[in-house]
């Protein structure tokens, strides 16, 4: 009187570019107020989100002087890795710093039945894949228009109470080292796992139909 039944389909994708035929082994695609934040290279996967690796806020004066050049650097804003430790932050030192591409996806199809009781489902997934979030730059930084502004600026960024947040001090100064350039402040994981399809049924009996 049970039955119960699955199957699952599972897709990966690998995809580099080989080739680029414009005399140049690379190009920067779309733009934003922070300028662009994808580079197609060739070695690279299509699209990759590109520009400076951010390591932490700066967390007082003292880290900001034993730190590599940078400009706008202070208690508060993005500390950029020094990527080939010339001891100036620049834009030679930006880097992919994420990957929209998923590592695969997956679907699943799931059935139960028990008695005249029915139940399916469909479960649709993406795993390892980035999205650049530029939202934030909206809502995370006070510069960015005055408008709304997240919880996050309000109750969770730095100040010299809170040396240990993840988010930029609410500073009126816009700058690089602040919110004027591309950066992996920016990325979160877009991995999701949804239901997409849930079904319940009953099989009314025949002895019941006849009548």
């Amino acid at each position: 009187e049970v039955g119960f039944n699955a199957s699952a389909i599972l897709t990966t994708v690998n995809n580099e570019i080989t080739k680029i035929t414009e005399g140049t082994t690379y190009f920067d695609w779309g733009g934003s107020r922070i300028g662009t934040f994808n580079r197609n290279a060739e070695g690279q996967p299509m699209s990759e989100f590109y520009g400076y690796q951010v390591v932490g806020l700066f967390k007082d004066a003292a880290e900001v002087t034993g730190a590599a050049k940078q400009d706008g650097a202070e208690p508060g804003f993005f500390r950029y890795a020094d990527l080939n430790n010339d001891k100036v932050i620049d834009p030679k030192d930006r880097t992919f710093i994420g990957n929209q591409n998923p590592d695969f996806t997956y679907g699943l199809n799931l059935a139960f039945t028990y008695k005249n009781f029915d139940i399916s489902a469909f479960v649709y997934g993406s795993q390892g894949n980035d999205i650049f979030n530029f939202q934030k730059w909206w809502i995370d930084f006070w510069p960015s228009f005055h408008n709304n502004k997240s919880q996050d600026l309000l109750y969770r960024s730095w100040t010299t109470s809170n040396t240990g947040a993840s988010v930029p001090k609410a500073s009126n100064k816009s700058n690089f080292s602040n919110n004027t350039v591309s950066s992996s402040y920016y990325l979160e994981d877009g991995s999701i796992a949804r239901l997409k399809n849930l079904k319940i049924g009953y099989n009314i009996p025949e002895s019941t139909l006849s009548k």
